[in-house]
Parts: C-alpha cells; sequence; structure tokens
C-alpha cells in the first residue's frame, strides 16, 4: 500500500489510474495520474517556477518511498512508449512559463545574443511557442510537421521538420534544467564548449551548473530517463517567412535531390537556389508521381507570395501521417487501389504560399488510428532503402505510404539522426492494421539482411531491443549509460529505478 501524498495543491492527484496516448496505440494502468499546474498559470514568475520545482523534489520522494517509477509526460505524441509507467505520471503539459534572458546573466565567453534566448518550461507546446515568439517578431528555427508536443517532450525525443540545413529541435536547445532528486539542488546542464549563462543564472533555479559537452550531448535526447526535464533554454532566430509549394513531380525527376540532396537539375520553383525545407511522400502502388513539398526563407514576405491557403484537407506543413489520418478518418477501410485518389482529394497542390513558421506548421489534428515509423539512414543508402520499403508495402497490398525528410545530424549522443552530415529519415506511415504491420515488419527485416545500417525515432513505433539498440549506437550507447548514471548520482535512484520504465528494462538501458 503506498503512503499518502505530500504534495503542494498544484500538483492534484487526478483518481485516473489508466493512461492512453494522441495516437491511441498505446495504453496503461498507473498507480498515480498527477496534473501538476504552476502556483498563478497565467502569469511566469520565478518564484512560481521554483516552488514547481519543489513540488517536482517531493514527487521524486514519494516515488522513491513508495518503490514506484515516475515520468513526467507533455503532450501524449509518441507511438512508443517511451514516456509510459505503471508508477506514477506527471502531467507537465499546464505548465508554460516562459523568461527572456537578461544580459547580466549571459557568460562573457558566449557568441549568442540574449536576445534570441528564450527559457521555457517544459509544457510549453510548439504551438503556443510559435505564437509567443511571432509577437515578439521572433521564430524557431525548426519544429516537427505537429506543433501539439510540448518542447520537452519534442527535445526528448529527437524531433525534426525537414530542414536540412537546421537540424532537429534537440539542436537549437542550449540549457537545460534537470530535477533528478528528492531534496537539494538540482541541475543546471550546458556545453562547456558553448558556455552560455554564468554561476547567477543556475543560482536563480537552485540549481548547480555543469558545462560539460559530454554530459549535456546526453541528456538532449533522453526521454526522461535521466530525471525531468523542467526547463530548457533554446535558440531562436530573427521573424522570418517561408515561402511553400507542393506539386507533384515525376520521380525521375527527383532522384538526384531524394538520393544526394542534390537540386541543380530538379525543377524546383526557386531554381537553382536550394530549398530551406524539402520532403518527398511516395505512394508505393503509384510509381509515376512524387509529391515534393519545398520551402524557401526569406526574411520578408516576397511580393509574389499567395497568403491564401491550399485546397484539400491536409495543411501546408504538414506530412505523409496527416494523409493518412484524414483518409483513415472518412474512411477506415481503404485499400491500397483507392490510396492514390484519396491522396490527390486529401493532399492539395499550391503554390507559392506564404506565412512564418507557426502559420505554415499550424495546428494539426491527426485522425484516424494511425501508424508510423521512422527510421534514419545515411544518404548514400536512400535509393536501396526507399525500394525495400516500397516492395514491402506491395507485398502485403497495405495502404501506406514512404515519406523522405532530410535532417542536419544531431550532437546529441542518442539522436536518431546521426547519418554523415545530413540524415535521411525514411517513414512509413498508415492506418493502424495488420497489413501496415506486416509491411512494417518485412521492411525493417530488409534493411537489416541488406546491411543498410539505420537507427529508430525514439518517439515512434520501432521493434527495438537490447542487441538492435548496441547494433545501432555501438560505443555512444556506453557514453550515454556513463552519463546517465553521473547525473543521477544517487546509488538509491539507480536502485530504485525511479526514472526507469518498461522500456529502458527492455533495453537493458536502466541501470
Amino acid at each position: 500500500m503506498t503512503a499518502p501524498w505530500t504534495l503542494p495543491n498544484t500538483f492534484q492527484v487526478t483518481g485516473q489510474h489508466y493512461w492512453q496516448n494522441y495516437h491511441r496505440n498505446l495504453m496503461e494502468g498507473v498507480t498515480h495520474i498527477v496534473d501538476v499546474w504552476n502556483p498563478d498559470p497565467n502569469a511566469s514568475s520565478l518564484s512560481g517556477y521554483n516552488a514547481t520545482t519543489r513540488g517536482f523534489q517531493e514527487a521524486i520522494g514519494y516515488a522513491l518511498r513508495n518503490h514506484l517509477e515516475l515520468r513526467a509526460v507533455g503532450g501524449r505524441w509518441s507511438w512508443a512508449p517511451v514516456a509510459v509507467t505503471d508508477g506514477v505520471l506527471l502531467n507537465t503539459r499546464p505548465l508554460n512559463y516562459r523568461f527572456r534572458l537578461g544580459p547580466q546573466f549571459m557568460d562573457p565567453a558566449s557568441t549568442k545574443d540574449h536576445r534570441k534566448l528564450l527559457f521555457v518550461q517544459c509544457g510549453t507546446s510548439i504551438s503556443d511557442l510559435n505564437r509567443y515568439l511571432k509577437s515578439r517578431q521572433l521564430a524557431l528555427k525548426t519544429s516537427g510537421a505537429s506543433n501539439g508536443q510540448t518542447i520537452a517532450g519534442a527535445l526528448s525525443t529527437g524531433t525534426h521538420g525537414a530542414a536540412f540545413g537546421v537540424g532537429a529541435v534537440p539542436d537549437y536547445v542550449v540549457g537545460i534544467h534537470l530535477v533528478t532528486n528528492p531534496l537539494g539542488k538540482t541541475l543546471w546542464l550546458e556545453r562547456k564548449s558553448d558556455p552560455i549563462t554564468l554561476d547567477g543564472f543556475a543560482k536563480l533555479l537552485n540549481a548547480e551548473r555543469q558545462a560539460d559537452d559530454d554530459l549535456f550531448n546526453a541528456a538532449l535526447v533522453s526521454f526522461g530517463s535521466f530525471g525531468i526535464i523542467h526547463g530548457v533554454l533554446i535558440e531562436v532566430d530573427d521573424l522570418y517567412y517561408l515561402q511553400a509549394w507542393r506539386q507533384t513531380m515525376p520521380r525521375a525527376s527527383v532522384r538526384a535531390a531524394m538520393e544526394g540532396l542534390k537540386f541543380d537539375t530538379v525543377p524546383l520553383p526557386r531554381s537553382p537556389e536550394v530549398p530551406f525545407h524539402f520532403q518527398i511522400v511516395l505512394n508505393p502502388h503509384d510509381q509515376g508521381d512524387a509529391y515534393v513539398t519545398v520551402m524557401y526563407r526569406d526574411k520578408q514576405p516576397r511580393v509574389d507570395c499567395k497568403p491564401k491557403k491550399p485546397t484539400g484537407k491536409i495543411g501546408m506543413g504538414e506530412n505523409a501521417l496527416e494523409i493518412i489520418g484524414a483518409i483513415t478518418d472518412a474512411a477506415p477501410d481503404v485499400v491500397p487501389a483507392a490510396l492514390a485518389a484519396a491522396i490527390k482529394g486529401q493532399y492539395g497542390q499550391y503554390e507559392g504560399v506564404c506565412g512564418t513558421h507557426g502559420d505554415i506548421f499550424g495546428d494539426t489534428t491527426t485522425q484516424g488510428r494511425t501508424f508510423s515509423t521512422a527510421m534514419g539512414i545515411d544518404l548514400a543508402n536512400v535509393a536501396q532503402a526507399v525500394k525495400i520499403a516500397e516492395e514491402a508495402v506491395r507485398h502485403h497490398d497495405a495502404p501506406t505510404l514512404v515519406a523522405l525528410r532530410y535532417v542536419k545530424s544531431s550532437r546529441g549522443t542518442l539522436a536518431f539522426t546521426c547519418h554523415g552530415t545530413c540524415t535521411c529519415v525514411l517513414e512509413m506511415d498508415g492506418p493502424w492494421s495488420a497489413r501496415t504491420h506486416a509491411a512494417v515488419q518485412k521492411a525493417w527485416a530488409d534493411l537489416s539482411a541488406a546491411n543498410i545500417p539505420y537507427t529508430f525515432h525514439w518517439g515512434k513505433v520501432n521493434n527495438l531491443d537490447d542487441q538492435r539498440v548496441r547494433t545501432m549506437y555501438g560505443p555512444k550507447l556506453t557514453d550515454w549509460l556513463d552519463a546517465r548514471r553521473e547525473l543521477l548520482k544517487s546509488d538509491r535512484l539507480l536502485r530504485e529505478r525511479v526514472f526507469a520504465n518498461r522500456f529502458l528494462r527492455q533495453l537493458n538501458l536502466h541501470t
């Protein structure tokens, strides 16, 4: 029997004992689900932020006393059970404080502009960030196609977009506030090679500043297993505009771009200018055209911009998953023969549509019970990997799309975007069905049989186990585990496995 709570009244035990993710493929029995609020949810204050930190510490103490696992969850966006536990789940979605970093806290050695540094609380959604930044003539460097994720959740699973010169969400995080212990000081992490703040900033958070590249890089993509990420310092850009096109093109005409990001011979709208964003959606049952989305970045909207909304039901920034979601919501039993017509009706083409980052990557509501897996691969293997994925889809007659997005590889120790200087993310999206599962399982097996190295998106469906994760990451896994032990410090925390869960135990990453 668990001991009673001693939590502040802003930590509200819901009485609910099951948890389900946004995409409805996971259901977990839970001892406690706790909604976490700031003392004043409408006004950011340092005192309120620190009070929430103390509440997190009390929750960690409760988990320790009762031999329970504890995890913080945000937007519930992951298909994989990275944030799931049967112990205590802390719903951090209401935590949306944000603070500008004053120049008095900047390390003199820093090369950053303090006006473009923002300290945000873990539950802040990408959607909220887009609105807040736009009002201050600023913008995120990139995001995933979906904006319902929280900043900590997007960071912790390596969420990416298709801005191949920028990277993924972890690549603009420059500081992490980590809560690991029930008592005493918390941790403020930065890179030693890229100092940002003076010790005085960490003291404001009752934290100990640690400037260490290895520890910071390991904590970037750690899916909740290093403690509770309470806040992150992100680097943003001046407000910019994207001019976007979505067109169908013959596959042969985009092959050079698809396999090597070579755009000289590709009929792109602002050729020979290299686009800012590039993604391709392929229907394996239709070998004719590819659906190509390109975006160009400008300081101001161009005179030839078209601000009107595109045709169809799928937004400008959305990817193959939103196609599947809309189609399966309208026709859950859609078969491959009908997929091409459904895409044409749902996935409208458009030309020269302009908007800020938040306008283009606007609100998304993926419908239907969808399936999504994503593999990071080297550009040199794209052609063979696409062939394997499409053949697997056709072999099982699955209503599944293949999409390609390109991401500058990350410094995060376990970032799955880690192949060469730029990683191709090959996605397979379909309805949650036996045929989709069978096609994806075949693709995974055939990629391995062809000796094509690949890594899994931590937040999407995968078949990771102890052996596979060690094959994929090699010595980096040892570095990550060493960093976890150093940051958790307490033998009791490690022994009780407070920040572990079934997913970590399955991969032998819990000790």
